[in-house]
């Protein structure tokens, strides 16, 4: 976030928009500039106060953005560099005890000392870790502290402390061959860093994601000498807060609202502290990042781009301990005191610019793409229903109606979305758009063959990306599980010496079902209960007649056979073998002498088929029922069973399910 450019840069520019003059000269010169418009800055000679459009120095380009919360620290410690240069006079006491090499050395090893030996980049995430780093006389420990917002926030935070203790010894050798003045016992260098980056989870129903980076960063380097401590204390921050803009699509698209606040603050032994501070506002940052331009000019045009939104369209601000220079529409002002402190005002003005380019970028490379993945990519935020009507099954080439609505962004709102579909066997509409609060339905249609119908459709809006999807088993139409109902028969047998009259109930239970690639399908059917009541007579000579009556509920066998052809035409028929048992028949009237009162003991049964006399399945009703309301001779008992001479029967069975 923190460092865009070389800091060389920065008192570079600044230098190249001053030519030096006395205070008098330059006091007298302000009073021809009382204020410079946006994207200009004063420019100060020795004749005249201008203001001068604002350019950075050829080659400058950002770094890129740190792939870790960790990276964006050691960025951290450039600004402690810029807050040193603003005011050189915080480091010139020091630079007098230790030596000029030596007090640039301290600084560099309590800044970076501890990356390079501590491991910052490849600390793990989550934990506090300690590690060592240095050389004797010279070293130190330093402490990482990482953690991940996990509140309805995403994103980290990160935390470096790290202490550095010099011995005499060991500031010696820094020295690189200085003699160190004597007088001189050691001393301590202390840094502190941390780094946020924090964005909402989700976008708003207005399309909106609010984010904020914080970075703020200090040092401190105490010597011991025989006068007492020499000091150098320095000072950096920078806050931006932000609003992101979600497109339609589910996907970022523009970086609004944006403010940039810096502060570098720099002092020491023989130098009061001083304070500089930088402002940045503006609008309208786009997804291109600079160092991945592809655009007319590459690189440069993209820095300038960017750079322009926060000087010509923007407004920005500057102040230190002498005045302010601010550029916003109507309300420019350069302060007439603050051109004496002309280089420093200007590195804060280059500094705050050029971390606000930083900072954006970075938005792009690391934050924004996090933030992106979670409601985009992971559909974490935006929440749709989505049905299918009917939803327990089809048959093969039926059709069902899916229903997606109560599309909602996180915090509730209705919002609108793009809907995509697709389907097995198929779905129509393959897209559809969908107002705040409304719905859309899209025609499924089945496989023709049993299996599964399955559908989803993908919604994007504003408010991120959902998936809504579901199956439905496409099966044929479930034969029945059972067949209940009644029957009546007149059977004539043994040339009509025996006469049955019977009827009752029945009912068969299916024992399994096939179906069959080439969409025909069987039942078979048990007969496991029945209930009936026959009269049975026989005829015995010159005996006369000899009758039972009874009820048998003994099923011997008996069976129910369904068939469904591939065109979907039914056949059906049943068997019945019920036995009454070892009967006495009785004898109805006198008998002539020398004939039995009854005959028997002897086995009474009901054997009926229902198929025709060719030993064929009729067809079903409609409804898959079995009926015969009028009596038919057509019976395969007819033809089939030793014995049987005639039988007309009548049946009607129902299928249940």
């Amino acid at each position: 976030m923190l460092t865009p450019v070389r800091r060389a840069a920065l008192l570079a520019v600044a230098l190249s928009l001053v030519v030096l003059v006395p205070n008098t000269a330059a006091s007298a010169a302000a009073k021809q500039a009382s204020g410079c418009k946006a994207g200009q800055v004063p420019k100060k000679s020795a004749k005249k106060v201008v203001c001068t459009t604002f350019k950075l120095p050829a080659g400058a380009k950002p770094a890129a953005a740190p792939r870790s919360a960790q990276g964006e620290l050691a960025q951290l410690t450039d600004q402690l560099q810029t807050a040193l240069e603003l005011v050189p006079k915080a480091r010139a006491k020091l630079d007098k005890r230790v030596g000029k090499k030596r007090t640039g050395k301290v600084v560099a090893l309590a800044l970076e000392g501890w990356q390079k030996k501590a491991g910052i980049a490849a600390a793990p995430s989550g934990q506090v870790t300690t590690q060592s780093f240095g050389s004797a006389g010279a070293g130190g420990k330093a402490t990482l502290d990482i953690g991940a917002y996990d509140d309805g926030r995403s994103g980290w935070h990160v935390a470096a402390e790290a202490e550095v203790e010099l011995t005499r010894s060991g500031l010696d050798a820094l020295g690189a061959g200085d003699d160190l003045p004597s007088g001189i016992d050691g001393g301590k260098a202390k840094v502190k860093l941390t780094f946020d980056d924090i964005l909402a989870a989700c976008p708003s129903a207005a399309g909106t994601v609010a984010g904020r980076l914080e970075a703020s960063g200090s040092l401190s380097i105490d010597i011991k000498t025989k006068d007492g401590t020499t000091s150098i204390d320095l000072a950096a921050s920078a806050a931006m807060t932000y609003i992101v803009k979600v497109g339609d699509d589910g996907k970022w698209y523009k970086i609004d609202d944006t403010t940039l606040k810096a502060k570098f603050s720099a002092g020491g032994t023989g130098q009061k502290t001083k304070s500089y501070y930088g402002n940045v506002s503006a609008d309208g940052y786009g997804t291109e990042s600079i160092l991945g331009a592809q655009g007319a000019g590459g690189t440069k045009a993209a820095i300038e781009r960017d750079l322009a939104l926060g000087t010509t369209q923007g407004a920005a601000s500057v102040s230190g301990p002498s005045g302010t220079w601010s550029t916003k529409a109507g309300k420019e002002k350069v302060d007439v005191l603050s051109l004496l402190d002309y280089k420093a005002m200007m590195a804060t003005y280059i500094a705050t610019q050029l971390i606000n380019v930083a900072a954006i970028e970075y938005l792009r490379a690391i934050a924004l793409p996090r933030g992106q993945k979670h409601w985009y990519d992971e559909e974490g935020c935006l929440t749709a229903d989505g049905s299918a009507s009917p939803s327990d099954k089809l048959k093969p080439g039926a059709t069902a109606t899916v229903t997606v609505n109560n599309v909602k962004a996180r915090d509730g709102g209705a919002v609108p979305g793009s809907l995509t579909a697709t389907g097995v066997a198929s779905i129509a509409p393959g897209s559809a758009s969908l107002a705040p609060g409304g719905s859309a339905a899209f025609t499924l249609t089945a496989p023709g063959q049993p299996g599964t119908a399955s559908w989803q459709v993908v919604v994007v809006s504003r408010g991120g990306k959902k998936t809504v999807n579901g199956s439905i088993p496409v099966k044929k139409e479930d034969l029945p599980v059972s067949y209940s109902g009644t029957m009546d028969a007149h059977s004539v047998y043994f040339g009509g010496i025996g006469d049955q009259l019977y009827d009752g109930t029945l009912r068969f239970t299916r024992t399994s079902q096939d179906d069959f690639p080439d969409g025909s399908r069987n039942a078979w059917y048990k007969l496991t209960s029945a209930s009936i009541s026959l009269r049975d007579t026989q005829t015995q000579g010159v005996c006369g007649e000899y009758r039972y009556e009874g009820t048998g509920t003994d099923v011997v066998g008996g069976d129910l056979e369904l068939q469904v052809s591939p065109t979907g035409a039914v056949t059906a028929a049943y068997a019945v073998d019920v036995s009454f048992g070892n009967v006495v028949w009785a004898g109805i009237g006198a008998k002539p002498q020398g004939c039995p009162g009854s005959a028997g003991p002897g086995l009474a049964k009901v054997v009926f088929n229902s198929r025709n006399s060719t030993n064929d399945l009729r067809p079903t009703a409609a409804d898959l029922a079995l009926s015969m309301p009028t009596a038919t001779d057509d019976l395969s008992v007819n033809t089939g069973l030793a014995g049987m001479e005639h039988t007309t029967a009548r049946w009607s069975l129902t299928p249940g399910y």
